[in-house]
């Protein structure tokens, strides 16, 4: 009777519509599986106990200036819900020997990065050493307006059609599933056979 009794409630549960909530999970679930596909390096991360994987992020700012935002940023990071964790952050530090083979390192153990702007990041040196290695590893980022009320600049590096994308849960989110989808696909295709494309 037990058996026949648990069978019953996995058929039940298994012919259960499947709601937003869990096609919402399972989709953002997918964008890390793809990631941890394309890089087998960067070690699994459990979610927050609602079924959803978080993604790995670092994240860029001006430390001179805007310690502020990362720390607003870090702190909803880790809001129930959240599907981002900040697992690294820049730091203000004189460049020296071995310092560039490290921060690439810890670029390696990153899904993403969000660049938190504000008024003074275009002249931030950390924001710029740290810019620039990103984009030489291909790394998906987004570029966050961090001061609502002030002109936010962008690192020198950044490309003429990198825009700034409004502090909001929401968009963010969206724009780094987004990111880290395109490279999983790119890196995807190129290590396909050719002649045999993805359908």
């Amino acid at each position: 009777r037990l058996l026949a009794s648990a069978r019953t409630a996995a058929a039940a549960r298994s012919a259960a519509p499947t709601t937003p909530a869990r096609a919402s999970r399972r989709e953002k679930n997918s964008t890390v599986t793809a990631c941890r596909a394309a890089h087998p390096e960067i070690p699994s991360k459990t979610g927050r106990g609602d079924g959803v994987t978080a993604l790995r992020i670092f994240a860029c700012f001006d430390s001179g200036h805007d310690a502020d935002l990362h720390a607003l940023f870090a702190k909803q990071c880790v809001a129930p819900g959240s599907t981002l964790s900040v697992q690294d952050w820049s730091r203000e530090e004189v460049p020296h020997s071995g310092w560039e083979e490290k921060l690439r390192g810890r670029m390696n153990a990153v899904d993403a990065v969000v660049v938190i702007c504000g008024e003074h990041t275009v002249a931030a040196s950390n924001v710029n050493r740290e810019f620039s290695i990103v984009q030489e590893q291909g790394k998906p980022y987004v570029l966050l307006w961090g001061r609502r009320s002030a002109s936010c600049t962008k690192p020198v590096a950044a490309r003429a059609n990198d825009h700034f994308y409004a502090w909001s849960w929401d968009v963010i989110t969206s724009q780094i599933d987004t990111a880290v989808r395109m490279r999983s696909g790119a890196e995807t295709e190129a290590v396909e056979p050719r002649g045999l494309g993805r359908r």
